[in-house]
């Protein structure tokens, strides 16, 4: 299985996130949905922060998550303390992808690795559309490759 890269010099955004009884599996620590599920939500929270949703990046253009990969590294358990970072790369004009590394604050292992897909689109258009600048600027991409 190919591993799933992580570069911590590219960071954009960290957020720490609690480990919540909801999480846990039959195994009692962190389920692997649930990995995914706190993912979206440091997500969301980078797209907040600069005044984005999911919806809209830039007017009616928003994106589709068209694939996910993940790598789990170690388990987390109830009350827990997790950081998740991530960046942004593969800026193409329909599309990009974030990578994610979560680690666990009380003993700074790694929990997770992983990446998404993004498709760009026009929500109200309902088709494909192209990267809004503002996207590429805030991820340190320009159509150019990397600043």
């Amino acid at each position: 299985m190919k591993a799933i890269p992580y570069n911590d010099e590219s960071t954009i955004y960290r957020v720490e996130l609690p480990v919540m009884v909801n999480h846990l599996n039959y195994g009692n620590h962190l389920g692997y949905d649930s990995v995914l599920s706190l993912l979206h939500e440091a997500r969301i929270r980078w797209l907040k922060s600069h005044d984005m949703t999911e919806f809209s990046i830039e007017g009616s253009v928003g994106y589709l998550v068209v694939d996910v990969a993940a790598s789990y590294r170690a388990e987390a358990f109830h009350g827990d303390l997790l950081e998740i970072a991530l960046y942004i790369d593969e800026v193409d004009k329909r599309g990009f992808r974030m990578h994610y590394k979560m680690t666990n604050t009380r003993d700074g292992r790694t929990v997770a690795v992983a990446e998404t897909g993004h498709m760009m689109y026009d929500y109200v258009a309902k088709k494909v559309a192209r990267t809004p600048e503002r996207l590429r600027a805030l991820s340190g991409v320009t159509s150019q490759g990397q600043l």
